[in-house]
């Protein structure tokens, strides 16, 4: 970085990057490309420069947006226009999909043992209402739990909570 806080570019042709991740050995960066349908991954420099670009997992007829990593290295990634949460492995195999009644933006593996995936969803099909009205929800799943939906509206300040999905420890 430059004293004028101006970074070289690395990577140019990317479509409609987003979301992004760094692996836990700090070795390779993930990107989403929400309009490449595809993760696709850089390795990092000890000095922090990128190299050997590469597709990490082709995702056809998927649009990735906000990305996490989980403890086994596989990628959760929200996909607002097909409305779903997919775990992915490396080479683009699908392990897990948690559907939604909205887009997901973005999810985020958290809680105490780090096994809590937090998904950001909204209704995205009418612009006015995205502007109007509050359709975001918080949602989150715990495996071999119940996926909780908490959701914010213009009639409540307090979040409800409402069971919606099951997520098995095993599910494919």
């Amino acid at each position: 970085m430059s004293a004028r806080r101006v970074t070289p570019t690395f990577a140019g042709g990317v479509a409609f990057p987003n979301g992004m991740a760094v692996t836990s050995d700090n070795s390779t960066l993930i990107l989403a490309e929400s309009y490449g349908n595809k993760l696709s991954a850089f390795e990092i420099h000890p000095e922090g420069s990128l190299g050997n670009t590469r597709t990490w997992a082709d995702l056809p007829g998927d649009h990735p947006d906000g990305i996490c990593l989980d403890t086994d290295g596989t990628v959760w990634y929200g996909d607002v226009g097909n409305k779903h949460c997919v775990r992915v492995g490396q080479g683009g195999e699908v392990l897990q999909t948690v559907d939604l009644d909205r887009g997901c933006f973005a999810c985020m593996l958290g809680g105490a043992d780090g096994r809590t995936l937090f998904l950001i969803a909204t209704d995205y099909s009418n612009p006015a209402t995205l502007m109007s009205g509050r359709t975001g929800q918080v949602r989150f799943a715990m495996k071999g739990t119940h996926l909780t939906l908490v959701s914010l509206t213009e009639h409540h300040d307090e979040p409800t909570g409402q069971e919606i999905y099951h997520l098995n420890a095993n599910e494919h």
